[in-house]
Order: C-alpha cells, then structure tokens, then sequence
C-alpha cells in the first residue's frame, strides 16, 4: 500500500442517505482511492420507508445488498436486527479492502455476521466497529455472546463520544476506542442566501423547530408544554411521526397556542436542508428513560450547519454535541425550555450570534471533511500494526 492508497469498505444503513455518503467522498479526497458502500436496500427507518437515495457521484462504490430479518415487528430498533446478503463476501473478495468499517452496534446481528466474515475469509483485514450506546446495559442470550465476539474480534472501535467510549471500556473492551463523531455534509445542509432568512426583526414571531421520531423518550411533550406557556408570538413547525403523535397532536390542540403549531408528518431526508433553513431554532428535548438516552442527535448538527442554533435538553451526549452552538436546559422542564426560547426570541443579537457560532462548530469539528481528516491517520496507524 503506497502512503496515499488506502482500501476502506463501510457497511452501513446510514447510506442510504446521499449527504452521509459524502464521508466516503472526503476519504477518497485524501486517499485518491473511491470506497465500497454496502447499504441494505429497502431501508426503513423511525416509523417511515426511506428507500435509497440515488445520485450520479463517482467518488465512491456503492453496493445495495437484501436485508434479511430486517422486519416490522421489530420496531424503530430494527437496524440491530438484520443482517446482508451472503453476495457481500464476493463484494470484498473483488474488492481487497484494507480495512472494513461496519456502523452497527458489537450486540447487532450485521456487526457478527461482518465479524464471522473477515474472520474465514480476510484475517488479515482490519475490522472497525462503530458504537453509539451510551447507556451501560447487560444484553440477554445470544445478543450478550455476540457482543463478547466482536469486541474480541475488532481491530479497534470508534465511539461517538467520550460517555460511549467508557461504556466500551467497562464492557471489558481491550482493542483500541477511539471517539469519531458523526458527520455533516456541509455544503447540503448550509445557511440560506444571505437575506433569504433574517432573524433581526424583534416583533417577527419567533420559528421554532423539531425534527425526529414523535415517541415518549423524545421528549416532544415537553417542548408543546413549555409553548403552552411562551408569551412571545412563535410558530412551530413538528417534523416527524410515531406512536406519540396522537397524543401530542391532542395536547397541542388543547393548548392557547394550538394555530401556531403544525404537524407535517416524516420529512424525507433529502429536504430536510429547506425545511431546517426556515427555522430559527430547533430543539431538542429529548429524555433519559431507564434503557435509552440522547447517544448523539444527527439532526442537531445538521441544524447547526444551516446556521440554526439548538436549544437541547441535558440528556446524554446532547450538551456535548451542542457546545457554544445553542442552549441546553434541564431535560423534563418545561420551565426552563420556555425561558431558553423567550430569552432568545426577545434578543435577536444573541440568536445571531449563536448561528454564526454552530456553523462555525461544524466546520471545525462535525463536518465530514474534519471527520475524514481525523480518521486517516486511525487508519494509517492500524493498516501498519496489523500482523502479516
């Protein structure tokens, strides 16, 4: 392998999405070498069918494989519970990677089942596993033997954030952790023509956003009670849908503000920029319960690269990703999200502020040319450690 060439093939549902597999086009940018997506076909994702989305960019392979067991029952956690057509062992046979990244947590099936490959057929490849929970938890038989597997089985892990990378380590991990954010496609997901969206004018109602899954732990009730109570003129703009959304469509209703609120169901990812772009906050209030919390929020980095600063909840990884791009107030209180909004709808300067902030904040550290450039050298010093 010359110092430029490298050989990486990812594995990953999150490719369906055309601005995620712009990872892969800055990797070829500082390698000179296109990498192997392989994506599931047919993806569905938080309650909705996203499908693929196509484009004509040769800057990487792109690979769509059947998912089996990938089925309705299993809910909004079926992206744990599915594993690829067997055809991926002659995709990385013709291919010859260096190194195999699968995006899938060590307790998932398509995590063991990349596992069990590379180990009959390509040892000496470097196997990376990408990991996003960050809550401790004991998994029941067989998933707590197959995260045993391939915590032994990987080169090394990337971890989200530092809370995930202790987790890992508590687990009994040895191989080598190291924190890799998520990414953005800074170019798609970018502010609006200059005088497009103005956020100046004091007396103009306040946009105020969600974007995400309408279920309990996403905290949503939360945001429309804090609403309930904001004395500021506002409109909200709810993207999104679950078991929730009657519910929340009924409190909503309920409420003095309930014409200033709208509901426009799952927005398909590749106009989610425009619909970000209108808004002049988003919010995030999402809940720990016992089994889950906040592991990283994708959206709220794609906010922030529109120039939509968040005002997010203290749950999970949320203060962490959010930085001096926006708010954080305490998660459950309603109280104290209203006060966050009512503070910056009535200071216009500081709202312009922190969007200047959180797009400064993704370009340094979230978007996928930062990402990419921070994983080269991970790759590098792997693909030269492992053993002939």
């Amino acid at each position: 392998m010359s110092e430029s060439q490298l050989r990486v093939c990812e594995i990953s549902h999150f490719f369906c999405y055309a601005a995620y597999r712009q990872k892969a086009a800055a990797m070829a940018r500082l390698t000179g070498e296109r990498e192997l997506l392989l994506v599931p076909a047919n993806w569905t994702e938080d309650f909705h069918r996203s499908g693929m989305e196509l484009d004509a960019s040769d800057a990487y392979i792109l690979r769509t494989r059947r998912a089996f067991l990938n089925w309705r029952i299993w809910g909004p956690k079926r992206f744990q519970l599915f594993v690829l057509s067997p055809r991926i062992v002659a995709d990385l046979r013709s291919f010859r990677p260096d190194v195999i990244a699968v995006d899938a947590e060590p307790f998932a099936l398509l995590a063991l089942e990349v596992a069990l490959i590379r180990r009959a057929f390509f040892p000496r490849t470097c196997l990376v596993v990408h990991s996003s929970q960050s809550l401790y938890k004991r998994y029941p038989f067989p998933f707590n033997r197959t995260e045993a597997f391939v915590l032994r089985e990987a080169t090394a892990l990337f971890a989200r954030t530092d809370a995930i990378r202790q987790v890992l380590r508590r687990k009994g991990c040895r191989q080598a952790v190291y924190v890799v954010p998520h990414g953005v496609d800074v170019d798609r997901f970018s502010p609006a023509p200059h005088g497009e969206r103005n956020s100046s004018a004091q007396h103009d109602p306040i946009r105020i956003g969600y974007v995400g899954a309408l279920a309990r732990h996403k905290g949503v009730h939360t945001l429309i009670e804090a609403l309930s109570r904001l004395e500021v003129p506002f409109s909200l703009s709810i993207a999104g849908d679950g078991p929730e959304r009657r519910r929340l469509e009924a409190q909503a209703s309920e409420g003095p503000n309930a014409a200033a609120i709208h509901f426009h169901g799952s927005v398909p990812n590749a106009r989610l920029p425009e619909m970000l772009r209108k808004l002049d906050v988003l919010v995030v209030p999402s809940v720990t319960m016992a089994n889950w919390n906040e592991q990283f929020g994708r959206v709220v980095i794609e906010a922030m690269a529109c120039g939509v600063p968040t005002i997010g909840s203290t749950c999970g990884a949320l203060p962490e990703v959010i930085g001096d791009g926006g708010l954080i107030f305490a998660e459950g209180e309603a109280d104290s999200l209203r006060a966050a909004l009512e503070r910056l709808a009535m200071d216009r300067a500081e709202l312009a502020a922190l969007a200047r902030r959180a797009r400064q904040r993704v370009l340094d550290r979230f978007s996928w040319q930062a990402v990419a450039r921070q994983i080269l050298p991970i790759y590098r010093e792997l693909t030269t450690a492992r053993p002939a």
